[in-house]
């Protein structure tokens, strides 16, 4: 295969919806603080090529993965670290 770009997931959300769903599957309230300029970029994607070229197709939701995640920080399997924890607000 040609050098190609390819998007490694299969579905497209908005970012509201994300912290929602995110906050609703770990049972917890979320707050977003706005700041600086609005982002006018798009983040619109297509999955096609990745499915088409690679079979990719995920096996998991993005609740399950916000849940998964967050058992394994509030046990301590994954410490926050430079590695783990790249934007630091």
């Amino acid at each position: 295969m040609k050098s190609s770009t390819l998007t490694l997931m299969s579905r497209t959300i908005r970012f509201m919806k994300l912290a929602e769903l995110i906050g609703d599957s770990i049972g917890k309230p979320f707050n977003i603080g706005w700041y600086g300029e609005p982002d006018i970029r798009s983040y619109k994607v297509d999955f096609t090529k990745i499915k088409d070229r690679l079979g990719f197709r995920t096996l998991y939701t993005p609740r399950e993965d916000a849940k998964e995640i967050y058992k394994v920080l509030e046990s301590g399997q994954i410490a926050e670290t430079p590695e783990t924890n790249v934007i630091h607000w």
